[in-house]
């Protein structure tokens, strides 16, 4: 099967329709290969990922910027987005002695008011207690990612 794409008149075959928002960078064609779409996942349906920084579990003596910081449906936890991998896999942390042998986690713990730290892939989850300082805990969470032991 083939579509017929309206800017060009020419057959595109297995074509799917541009989103309105993609034209501009495809030449205002309205109808793309797949193989051609930006945002097309591949042949397995698998998303690339960012490759993870070199060491089998957490990132250490590499430092990481906070992208942004998102609200969470907990008011007492902040997502920090970083600029890449933190953890080849999903840590939870609910206290310093448990944090021990991870240096990233420690150094968020020794953060006055932090409770419990969630890490995977390119984020980290900070919980607080409630009533904490969030612009001290924030500019502390940066402090200690920008300079990760």
């Amino acid at each position: 099967m083939s579509l017929v794409c309206r800017s060009g008149g020419r057959r595109v075959p297995r074509a799917t329709t541009v989103r309105p928002w993609a034209r501009s960078c495809l030449g205002g064609r309205t109808t793309v290969r797949r193989s051609e779409q930006p945002w097309h996942a591949g042949p397995t349906g698998a998303i690339p990922r960012r490759p993870l920084p070199s060491g089998a579990g957490l990132a250490s003596g590499v430092s990481f910027r906070v992208v942004k910081f998102q609200e969470t449906p907990n008011p007492n936890a902040v997502k920090c987005v970083l600029d890449r991998a933190v953890a080849a896999e999903r840590r939870s942390f609910f206290s310093a002695e448990q944090a021990g042998g991870d240096p990233i986690a420690s150094a968020l713990f020794a953060i006055p008011g932090v409770t419990n730290v969630l890490m995977s892939d390119d984020w980290v989850t900070v919980g607080t207690a409630p009533g904490s300082d969030w612009k001290a805990v924030k500019a502390g969470i940066s402090r200690v990612l920008r300079e990760a032991p």
